[in-house]
């Protein structure tokens, strides 16, 4: 009920960096000069955030360089070096910032390494060796490591496990060795990044799971790598509510939604008075009542989870709102139960100047209680759609299979070809149902969504062989003619197979009854299905003996065996080996040795 969702942010408001503001939310929008500084302090930028490893690889690796100031900056080093340079603790120059590179005021830089980075987001720069866990990090005004911590000036640093000084501010961040779709990312209060120059105070740990990560909790949230193309603001944004004769809080501004899954949603009017063109907007969540937030251990707070929402029509409103559109939430990284802290809502498109667009925030209810968000509007390039992925994937099978097509990005349409073509808008549209690969195909396919650009085309080849043929009785030493069938598990495949030790074809003879062995013999079979891939070679070896020899009987009974070596004429024993446990053949000469032996033992006695 809504008794049970009780607000703790304070009444509407203006201040230096809001323009709106109301109980359950604030949309932050800061206003940017023009100007750039003429020099850069230590703070003005900053290590926004990172992480030095992910899900599945140590080189996941990344490093969110933000401008917190309300200018543009434009790099250029204190030496005769190329620009600014981030190091880790060992000394070594991870990535440099180039001279001339403008940030823009709010605006961030990336780095990245591209041996390992998951998060496909565009970089401005890269690096390729692993940074060891434990590493502090810092930014300094050289991009020669010579000069670092002696004549370079740190702009910024983070502390990371045993790091010390000038890789540490205050307290250092624990080593995180445990994998998992994590990021440190500092705090901003008042939607203006923090820098208290300690890092325990000024950065917490997200993670898609809110999990435990060598012992530090996590917050439910994500990764939310930002590059040039992304700031904080823009330029100027009004929002206003999409219904202003009514509480902020009444039908429609605000409407809880309890099936089918319970969740708020927020509606506003957001317009662009920049007076130029944005490409692209998202929303960062930058403070949110979620998953083991601070406080969360107060069951009367709150656990809000930003999700994708559908465009819903409403009663037209005094404004002319007739519909308000949905969000939806960016992957990757996927999100499976609900974003959180750090995590962005992405808008339908960009902005023409003094134009308007009607959007809901719909976040999840997973806990009734006290709550609070607030996000800060970022402007973006163009996202583009995540690629489709196919199950299974591409490879080669022995039975015909079912091909599911899918992207983690809500809402989008999957096109695809299996003519080996490159699909389009025009190409098939794929509805949700399997595609059947009965022969040797080919898919691809591209995701498409209104005001995104295109995914990158996925491609997957599917080969289909028939089982390997088995034969029966298998391979072996048989003492009588056998009857040997040859099979295979793939349905209607046809079975060719050879005798006389040579490959077979699809002009060698067809298998349709068991085939005689009776002497021995080498069966070589394949199957063969139209527009399939032949199988892989089966092979059997007979050894077969015309009768089972009296010391072979003697020794290993009248069954089969692997003897390992070939049957003589008419039975007779091998030449080679002689089994050791057989005594040699007795001959005249040693039956009378024996005798004489016997002789002299009597004589004795």
């Amino acid at each position: 009920m809504w008794g049970e969702l009780r607000q703790i942010a304070g009444r509407f408001g203006v201040t230096r960096h809001l323009l709106f503001r109301s109980p359950w939310i604030v949309l932050a929008v800061l206003f940017q000069a023009e100007t750039a500084l003429a020099s850069v302090a230590p703070g003005d930028l900053v290590i926004r955030e990172f992480r030095l490893r992910g899900p599945s690889s140590s080189a996941d690796e990344y490093i969110v360089i933000h401008n917190r100031t309300a200018s543009d900056i434009t790099i250029a080093a204190s030496d005769a070096s190329g620009g600014f340079g981030v190091a880790s603790s060992d000394g070594n120059l991870i990535f440099a910032i180039p001279n001339g590179t403008m940030i823009k005021a709010r605006g961030h830089f990336l780095g990245v390494n591209i041996s390992g980075f998951s998060l496909g987001t565009p970089y401005n720069a890269s690096w390729t060796t692993d940074i060891a866990d434990g590493l502090g990090l810092a930014l300094w005004d050289s991009a020669n490591p010579a000069a670092f911590g002696s004549t370079a000036t740190a702009i910024d640093a983070v502390g990371v496990g045993s790091s010390a000084a000038p890789y540490l501010e205050g307290t250092a961040l624990t080593s995180l060795t445990a994998p998992g779709e994590y990021a440190w990312t500092r705090l901003a209060p008042g939607t203006v990044v923090q820098d208290t120059n300690d890092s325990t105070a000024d950065f917490l740990l997200v993670a898609t799971d809110g999990g435990v990560y060598n012992s530090v909790q996590s917050i439910l949230g994500a990764p939310l790598p930002a590059s040039t193309a992304n700031q904080d603001v823009y330029a100027s944004m009004g929002i206003v509510q999409v219904e202003p004769n009514v509480n902020v809080n009444a039908n429609p501004n605000r409407v809880r939604i309890p099936t089918p899954v319970d969740r708020l949603e927020f509606r506003r009017r957001v317009t662009n008075n920049s007076g130029t063109t944005i490409a692209g907007i998202r929303a960062r969540f930058v403070n949110l009542a979620t998953l083991n937030s601070p406080g969360y251990s107060n069951p009367t707070q709150a656990d809000l989870r930003p999700n994708t929402s559908a465009t819903t029509s409403i009663t037209p409103t005094s404004i002319g709102v007739s519909s308000v559109q949905g969000l939806v939430l960016l992957t990757p990284p996927a999100q499976p139960i609900g974003g959180g802290w750090n995590s962005s809502l992405v808008f339908p498109g960009g902005l023409a100047p003094g134009a308007s667009i009607d959007v809901t925030f719909a976040l999840r209810v997973s806990r009734v209680g006290s709550y609070v968000f607030l996000a800060t509007l970022e402007t973006l390039g163009t996202i583009p759609v995540s690629a489709p992925v196919m199950t299974p994937p591409g490879g080669s099978y022995g039975a015909t299979q079912s091909v599911s097509l899918g992207t983690p990005t809500a809402g989008a349409s999957i096109y695809y070809t299996t003519d080996g073509s490159t699909p389009t808008a025009s190409s098939t549209l794929y509805t949700g149902t399997p595609i059947l690969v009965d022969q040797a195909k080919t898919i691809r396919a591209i995701a498409m969504l209104a005001n995104w650009a295109d995914s990158e085309v996925s491609s997957a080849t599917y080969t289909l062989a028939p089982s390997t043929p088995v034969f029966t009785p298998a391979a072996g030493t048989y003492f009588s003619p056998q009857a040997v069938t040859i099979s295979t598990a793939t349905s209607g495949a046809t079975i060719r197979y050879t005798q006389d030790g040579s490959e077979p074809t699809e002009a060698s003879a067809l298998y349709t009854a068991p085939v005689p062995v009776g002497q021995t013999t080498t069966l070589r079979a394949k199957a063969f299905l139209p527009n399939w891939t032949d199988s892989p070679t089966g092979i059997a070896t007979y050894l077969l003996y015309p009768a089972a020899p009296p010391w072979y009987v003697l020794r290993y009974g009248l069954g089969p065996a692997q003897l390992g070596v070939p049957p003589s004429a008419a039975g007779t024993p091998p030449s080679a080996p002689t089994p050791r446990s057989l005594p040699a053949p007795r001959t005249a000469a040693s039956r009378s040795a024996r005798r004489s032996r016997r002789c002299s033992r009597a004589a004795r006695w």
